[in-house]
């Protein structure tokens, strides 16, 4: 995949997160949207809702390309049994997310891990 090509996948993968999530990280309703889609249990307020939520997420293991194409077709997205199974696939399978650009939406910052340790 050129660089162009990965930019804009992640520029759609952006748009996806800012649309089903939206683009304000204080909103409970995104936090249990993401927790959903993601097989988490959501809270009921924002303070309990973000914190386990970002805990949880830390736990979670599916790559951020997979989340939208499963979310698109109605279903669960991959999960991996570790952080390291992750980082292989995402690496082989060249499906990897800009840690810039995903900073600019705190729902998809959440789901980041480092794959290049």
């Amino acid at each position: 995949m050129t660089k162009k090509n990965q930019r804009k996948k992640n520029a759609l993968v952006l748009q996806h997160f800012d649309i089903n999530y939206g683009v304000d990280e204080t909103k409970l309703q995104g936090w249990q949207r993401l927790c959903e889609d993601v097989g988490v249990a959501a809270r009921g307020s924002i303070k309990q809702c973000k914190k386990a939520s970002k805990q949880a997420l830390k736990t979670v293991n599916v790559n951020i390309h997979d989340l939208v194409d499963a979310k698109k077709a109605g279903q669960t997205p991959r999960h991996f049994p570790n952080r390291r199974a992750l980082s292989n696939y995402i690496v082989e399978k060249r499906r990897w997310f800009s840690k810039v650009e995903a900073k600019k939406n705190g729902y998809l910052a959440a789901l980041l891990i480092e794959v290049w340790a």
